[in-house]
């Protein structure tokens, strides 16, 4: 049993880096599966339902006693939400309840099974945050890139293709609220391990390092969503602010140099793309940019900044209004609905209720505040970069969604909360947050 679970955590370490690839994958299927006439379950979700089930073994197998009583609330709190579906409405899909919930629990599971991993001791602190940096700067450079590439091919899908017209460019990627999510998340910790780097690292590992968030704050503005602008905008300044104050405070020039190379780059990606035969990526951005303004002088303020789904949330809160108190304790499940909110911390509270937000949030909420009070008594550049990564993906939350549920970007929100955390412990023994 014990050399299965070592063997597991390999997988597990590993599995980091195979992570983006079945994005592409599962973005690449579902761009041709209905006109094949293949099944809507992607691959890649099969494979991360199959790691799910991994995620339980393991825990079984270390006799994780804690993990398990955080998993039986959550499956406490979608039981009672479908038995709500059953007695108070004449359709629902059980299927599509069951699927939503299982993409929830597979990011939740990621807190403690890889908290367990580390401190299981299978590397020291240092090996394992570098590990962590390297899959996320691998999973940014994978995830941008593919969308870079695929808009100087031009291939792939427009980001938005409504009355407005076809604006912005998602590669391959179903869902882009999804992959924004994602880059949103990497972007911080992309300039973290490139500030980080050592003087002596060899020259194609800086390259690739820098190349990285320039990649990906083109991809984020060939995407062209007003979040993607706000993550792109926001991260941008934070860094450059924290790049001049290691050159005021420290006397240093040496993240202040990298930051700005970093910026060339990007504007060496971005102006080849502006000469690129499919498109150009200047007149793309500038569309999509101004599109918000043209969206909010036709349907209003409202309407711009919630996309419709104030619509959305309305339907959902009728039918919660008709089946109460029971509707307001356990929910009226995601089966109820034809179409989701989109609205994260929302969905939670009116598909699960009162019981169901307690259960499936208090996790989330006491790693968060226990980051934020180390991060403000240690401040340091790792702290920074996920302060800012997690603040952004929570006022997503708040105003849209595509974290809590998405096994694209929730992936990596549990996995910056783990990586948070180890950052501020000095053996990973000590890595508790459960």
């Amino acid at each position: 049993m014990e050399n299965i679970a070592k063997k597991l955590e390999k997988v597990f370490l590993y599995f980091l880096f195979i992570n983006p690839f079945l994005d592409i994958v599962s973005g690449v299927y579902l761009s041709f599966a209905a006109s094949l006439g293949l099944p809507s379950v992607t691959p890649s979700l099969l494979v991360r339902m199959g790691m799910l089930l991994l995620f339980a073994a393991y825990i079984v197998m270390r006799r994780d006693r804690r993990a398990v009583l955080l998993m039986l609330p959550v499956a406490a709190a979608w039981l009672l939400s479908a038995l709500g579906e059953y007695l108070f409405f004449y359709a629902f899909s059980l299927y599509e309840d069951a699927a939503y919930m299982a993409r929830f629990v597979y990011n939740l599971a990621v807190i403690p099974v890889y908290s367990l991993l580390c401190r299981r001791g299978v590397m020291s602190r240092d090996t394992l945050v570098s590990w962590f940096e390297r899959a996320m700067v691998t999973a940014a450079l994978v995830l941008s890139s593919s969308i870079v590439l695929s808009f100087a091919l031009g291939i792939g899908q427009s980001t938005y293709g409504d009355r407005f017209g076809y604006r912005g460019s998602k590669g391959f990627f179903y869902s882009a609220n999804d992959i924004t999510a994602a880059l949103m998340l990497l972007l911080p910790i992309t300039f973290c391990a490139l500030f980080k780097l050592k003087k002596k690292t060899p020259l194609w590992k800086k390259l690739l390092c820098e190349l990285t968030p320039a990649f990906t704050v083109t991809a984020l503005l060939l995407i062209g969503t007003k979040t993607a602008f706000i993550a792109a905008i926001v991260t941008g300044a934070v860094m450059a602010v924290y790049s001049v104050g290691v050159l005021i405070t420290k006397k240093s020039s040496l993240v202040l140099k990298r930051f700005i190379i970093a910026d060339l780059l990007f504007a060496a990606v971005f102006l080849a793309l502006t000469f690129t035969p499919s498109s150009n990526a200047v007149a793309v951005v500038r569309e999509s940019f101004a599109q918000p303004g043209t969206v909010q002088g036709d349907t209003g303020l409202i309407n711009t900044i919630f996309s419709g789904r104030q619509y959305k949330l309305a339907k959902a809160f009728k039918l919660w209004k008709e089946s109460l108190p029971y509707s307001a304790a356990f929910g009226i499940g995601r089966g109820t609905q034809q179409k989701i909110i989109e609205m994260d911390l929302c969905e939670v509270f009116f598909y699960y209720g009162l019981f169901g937000t307690v259960a499936m949030l208090w996790l989330y909420l006491r790693s968060g505040v226990s980051f934020v009070g180390k991060f403000f008594r240690r401040f340091d550049m790792t702290g920074l970069a996920c302060f800012v990564s997690l603040g952004l993906s929570v006022v997503y939350m708040i105003m849209a969604g595509h974290v809590l549920f998405s096994v694209t970007s929730g992936f990596y929100f549990s996995l910056i909360l783990v990586y948070a955390h180890l950052n501020y412990v000095q053996e990973p023994s000590e890595l508790k947050l459960y």
